[in-house]
């Protein structure tokens, strides 16, 4: 009996139809993808309506990012965060105010380019210009660059504007120091004799009322912990009007600086507290100080 043997497709013909499928699939892809566009550091906008997401880049299902000034037809879909908004008029995709360099992301690399900009190696221009205002005073100085990274770790939502006093911590002078990886020595070097010129070290302990107040859900509290020789052991507390502690917010060494902290309205257990006056209470050292807030629901 003879057998006949079978004949194999060349790897090349496999490889040709495997091509074939890929790009038939890339091509079902993006034409899904014009309504799939993910919103982060980017701000959709048209006649009252903006969408801002903090979760996603602005980046299709392609991986690919969607340029600034891109428009979008009314019906275009988009996501922020987790909920899907169906826009009902045209819209612009332009960047947000801090994203300097306009790729969709607040980072230390929008740093970079305002403090080069500051020190002269750089010249910002036209809308990049614009976006490095972040405090709104029409001045590109190291306050804007302290704004920034207010925004980057989380202690505002996004630029404020004018009037706002950045909070400087430990942690915001050790994002600073990071940038020794970007710069050059000079330029470093430089930076830093700036930064110690304009952030003042508080001089007194001094305790802020909370914004929004009343609030629902959130609410800022800040503080200043004034130059002391060493980190001084630190708590925030919040109580009920029994004298009741509800919350422990704070509690650690803290070092001399401005300071930021949330409270979301849960109790130490994770239960959301009742509606109601609430007290708040920082001890520092020797310092005690106590400031009312009001929680609306």
């Amino acid at each position: 009996m003879i057998h006949k043997r079978k004949k194999r497709r060349p790897a090349k013909l496999v490889l040709f139809y495997a091509l074939i499928f890929l790009c038939t699939a890339f091509t079902v892809a993006a034409q899904r993808a014009t309504h799939n566009l993910r919103v982060k550091a980017y701000v959709l906008s048209s006649s009252g309506q903006t969408v801002r997401s903090p979760d996603f880049k602005a980046r299709n299902t392609l991986g690919q990012p969607t340029p600034i000034g891109t428009s979008f037809s009314p019906g275009f879909r988009v996501t922020a965060g987790l909920q899907p908004i169906t826009m009902q008029r045209g819209a612009v995709l332009t960047a947000e105010t801090g994203d300097i360099n306009g790729d969709g992301s607040i980072d230390v690399l929008d740093i970079v380019v305002v403090v080069n900009h500051i020190l002269g190696t750089q010249t910002l221009t036209g809308e990049a210009l614009d976006r490095a205002n972040c405090n709104g005073d029409d001045v590109i100085d190291i306050l804007d660059a302290l704004s920034i990274v207010n925004v980057i770790l989380g202690y505002i939502p996004g630029c404020p504007g004018a009037d706002f006093k950045p909070v400087v911590t430990q942690e915001v002078r050790e994002f600073f120091k990071s940038l020794q990886y970007y710069l050059t020595r000079d330029e470093y070097a430089k930076f830093t004799t700036l930064f110690r010129e304009h952030v003042e070290i508080p001089t007194e302990y001094s305790l802020g009322q909370n914004y929004p107040n009343p609030f629902n859900p959130t609410t800022d509290i800040r503080y200043q912990i004034p130059d002391v020789r060493s980190p001084i052991h630190t708590t925030l507390k919040i109580y009920n009007v029994l004298g009741q502690e509800v919350r422990t917010l704070v509690d650690m060494e803290k070092e001399p600086g401005y300071y930021a902290v949330t409270w979301n309205g849960r109790d130490n257990e994770g239960r959301q507290a009742a509606s109601g006056v609430y007290f708040y209470r920082l001890t520092a050292g020797d310092y005690t100080a106590t400031r009312r807030m009001v929680l609306m629901k």
